[in-house]
């Protein structure tokens, strides 16, 4: 009998009543990091029973949703947009739920008093990716308007390919540069340390380091254009800007005292919430999901089983 083929990102559920976490059967999941030969093997094995096989997409990346494989093989949409018609199929069902809604204070570290060190925080990367994902551009049209607070520059990914003029010219404006790696506990310590976390992103599908910071109670201030993220944002967490709001938007989470950004997250998100949110879309498209009070990624089993 031919073995088969395992699963990259399968899910896992918790079931109603006994409450124990197994791995869903016939669904797959698609989501960043899966390869073009992985998606073309998935067409080839799954060709003989495709109506077995439940495919799921996470937009967590514009490559997820631009493939026409995965156009073709995708049952169930889940993705970050505010207008998901201009981006997907309108023949098949997609839901408002992202991957950085289940990011959950059992992930992080504990909450401590806040001692702030700076006022705003900026974690970007080099190449590419830092201009279309992490916004840099966007942010160095804004640094003049925010030229009179301190900030700290984080280049924590692809370091060589930041240009070292940059560096000299960041670090030339008063601002605290670092570019390294960054152990998760260091990242969480400066997210906490700091006034609100400055996010120009743009090309950012699931930008997990938006709950994260509002997880540490720090409000933040984040670009209008970006794709997915926008949803966290209101009058308890923080502010969207654009070019011309910039100021505004400072101004309003530098003096707002009445912020409650954990609360305000905790009550929508979180890995409870959305995993059960999700069990529940699902279960209105295929029968499997039916028994499950919870769904979620596999490497995720241990946290659903303590819930």
């Amino acid at each position: 009998m031919k073995q088969k083929p395992k699963h990259i990102f399968p899910f896992v559920g918790k079931l109603k009543d006994k409450g124990s976490v197994q791995t869903l059967p016939d669904v797959l999941i698609m989501r960043k990091g899966i390869e073009k030969h992985h998606l073309k093997r998935y067409a080839h094995q799954y060709q003989r029973d495709i109506n077995k096989t439940f495919f799921v997409a996470f937009v967590s990346s514009p490559y997820i949703y631009v493939n026409p494989l995965v156009r073709s093989m995708v049952k169930v949409w889940l993705h970050p947009f505010r207008n998901p018609k201009k981006h997907l199929p309108d023949d098949v069902p997609s839901y408002l739920i992202s991957e950085s809604d289940f990011v959950d204070p059992k992930m992080l570290m504990p909450l401590k008093e806040r001692e702030i060190k700076w006022d705003y925080f900026y974690f970007t990367i080099g190449g590419g990716d830092g201009i279309n994902h992490k916004g840099y551009k966007v942010f160095r049209k804004t640094l003049a308007k925010l030229s009179h607070l301190q900030g700290h520059i984080i280049i924590y990914g692809k370091i060589e390919k930041f240009p070292k003029s940059e560096l000299s010219y960041l670090k030339s404006k008063g601002l605290k540069v670092t570019a390294k790696t960054l152990k998760r506990e260091h990242v969480q310590n400066i997210m906490r340390r700091s006034r609100f976390g400055f996010f120009p992103n743009i090309q950012d599908c699931s930008p997990r380091m938006i709950p994260e910071c509002l997880l540490h109670n720090t409000p933040v201030l984040v670009n209008d254009d970006i794709l997915g993220g926008w949803k966290y944002i209101n009058d308890n967490t923080g502010r969207l800007f654009s070019q011309d709001t910039v100021t505004e938007g400072v101004d309003f989470v530098m003096d707002n005292k009445n912020f409650c950004p954990k609360k305000d997250f905790m009550s929508q998100y979180g890995f409870a919430n959305s995993s059960r949110n999700l069990a529940k879309i699902l279960s209105d498209h295929h029968p499997v999901f039916e028994k499950y009070e919870m769904v979620y990624f596999d490497n995720y089993k241990d946290l659903m089983k303590k819930i």
